[in-house]
């Protein structure tokens, strides 16, 4: 099994904070489920979900995963990028993977603007996420003017109000223009057809972070995209889904209300006890990396247990 990651400073097996790569949360979850499985890590430090959406092709580097694993947002706030956007672009993601739209060679990530921006030179094969997916002609332009894509079913807007789909040049199949649509936000994936979410964690400090009652307004925005971009993506593969959503806030949170883990807001800031780096600072300690590997693993095996039997 295959398991490819992508992410910000979490899941950057060399962003430091006193963590060295063999123990960061990727190659711990692959560890955590069978001696058998590989496990990749292309978390860049400071990416936003923008970022990575720009980069997807990352996660088909060596070779198509199994399980991909999308660890991103909690970047977006600082950056400007509102809750509807990181939903757009977590969903463009998730659409980026399942259907290998990546855009052509390495670093041009999978996204275009509308169809008018898709290359003319595409190769036959190559695949697009388009943001704002409203044309109802093969592409580019039609190198007849009797001639239309075939395009059955409408495309709903995201939670950022655009329309998504990944097309694919033909080059060109009758009747389509050279570029047509394969795929919109509900179709099953042809490529990658397990893929998990993960949210930014509950931040545990004395102050300015998360209380068991009232948290981080930012990230729980940041959370409500992710699980939003999650939701809309519905289908089943011989029973099981094939996007979920691992709630790793909600994990924490619990082993606080517990009293597993001390609540910070409440006690004075012990780090022999802290899965944060430092007080004030969101980055995993060693054994913050393990419990977001112990909650991946544990939703990855749940879900889907042929995987790894």
């Amino acid at each position: 099994m295959r398991l490819t990651a992508g992410g910000d400073s979490q899941t950057d097996y060399y962003a430091g904070y006193g963590v060295r790569p063999f123990q960061t949360w990727v190659p711990l979850c692959a560890t955590y489920l069978s001696e058998k499985v590989r496990a990749r890590s292309f978390g860049r430090s400071g990416n936003t979900s923008q970022q990575l959406l720009d980069r997807a092709d990352v996660f088909f580097e060596y070779d198509t995963p199994d399980v991909a694993a999308i660890a991103i947002g909690v970047n977006d706030p600082g950056a400007s990028i509102g809750q509807a956007q990181t939903e757009t672009n977590v969903l463009a993601i998730i659409m980026a993977i399942k259907h290998r739209a990546i855009g052509f060679g390495r670093g041009t990530g999978c996204t275009v603007a509308t169809q008018a921006a898709l290359p003319a030179d595409g190769r036959p094969g190559q695949r697009y996420v388009v943001l704002s997916d409203g044309s109802t002609t093969g592409g580019v332009a039609p190198w007849h003017a009797s001639h239309k894509a075939n395009i059955t079913g409408a495309v709903a807007a995201d939670g950022g109000g655009r329309k998504l789909g990944v097309w694919e040049n033909r080059n060109p199949l009758p009747g389509e223009a050279g570029w047509g649509r394969v795929a919109t936000v509900g179709t099953l994936p042809d490529r990658v057809t397990r893929i998990v979410v993960v949210p930014p964690p509950y931040r545990n400090f004395t102050s300015g972070g998360d209380t068991p009652s009232t948290p981080d307004a930012n990230n729980a925005a940041v959370r409500t995209a992710l699980s939003s971009a999650v939701g809309r993506t519905t289908g089943q593969i011989a029973g099981q889904p094939t996007v979920i959503y691992s709630d790793l806030y909600a994990f924490m949170r619990s082993r606080i209300v517990a009293g597993t883990d001390p609540d910070f807001s409440t006690v004075a800031y012990d780090q022999n006890r802290s899965w944060h780096y430092i007080q004030g600072n969101q980055h995993y300690s060693a054994y913050g990396h393990q419990l977001q590997a112990q909650k991946v693993s544990t939703d990855i095996a749940a879900t889907w247990p042929t995987l790894i039997a």
